[in-house]
């Protein structure tokens, strides 16, 4: 897991207006770039609502990493490739059988 100190240099990546906050709608993006795999609707669980309009409410790091926190928690939501992969991952040879 990234530091704190990591974490908000990733989240003023987004800082679009130089403000310390970002837009709700950013809250998923930021915690995928962080190294997350959460669903949108983990994001709106975590974060307590949800944002469908860019503009409707910036929230500060302090507000966004409890967030953060919670869904690092959660158990991992796995993408397509990761779950198509994951028979394999196992193997010690890409060669190798399993009975």
């Amino acid at each position: 897991m990234p530091s704190q100190d990591q974490l908000k240099e990733i989240f003023n990546l987004y800082d679009e207006e130089l403000d310390g906050k970002i837009d709700g709608t950013q809250i998923g993006d930021v915690v995928r770039a962080a190294g997350l795999k959460p669903t949108n609707a983990m994001v709106t669980k975590a974060s307590g609502q949800e944002f469908k309009r860019k503009g409707e409410k910036r929230i500060t790091f302090e507000e966004w990493l409890p967030i953060f926190e919670q869904l690092s928690k959660e158990k991992a939501s796995f993408s397509r490739t990761s779950f198509v992969f994951l028979p394999f991952s196992s193997m010690s040879s890409p060669f190798a059988c399993h009975p």
